[in-house]
This record gives structure tokens, sequence and C-alpha cells, in this order.
């Protein structure tokens, strides 16, 4: 599982996240988030909390976390 999200603002992408479940042997049961871009003059907005939290709705889908 692999799921990627931009956040677009007036036409223009302000952000991007990457999530997908672990491909390594023996921790299947976790998560790897191995992006997040945010344009700097869009930080401290809240938006990066905005795309994490939608991804964690994913990661509760494959049964990966709980919270």
């Amino acid at each position: 599982k692999n799921n990627q999200y931009v956040l677009e603002l007036s036409g223009e992408i302000i952000e991007y996240i990457n999530i997908e479940k672990s491909s390594i042997n023996g921790i299947e049961k976790f998560d790897e988030l191995f992006a997040l871009y945010i344009l700097s003059k869009y930080k401290g907005f809240g938006f990066g909390k905005m795309l994490v939290n939608k991804s964690k709705k994913d990661l509760r889908k494959w049964d990966i976390i709980k919270c």
C-alpha cells in the first residue's frame, strides 16, 4: 500500500506527503512516512498537520495504527 497526497491552494501545489506500509521483512506492521514537503511561505499554518492526519486515516484502514 502506498498513498501520496498533495495540497493545492489557488492552483499552486503547496505541500506533498507520501506514506506506505513498510517493505522491510519482519516489520510489516509499521508504516513509513518518507516524504513531507511544504513551501516555506506556507509553514506554520497547520497544513502539514492536516495531511499527516489524513495519512493517519489511511493507516487506520490498513490496520497499521490504532490511534
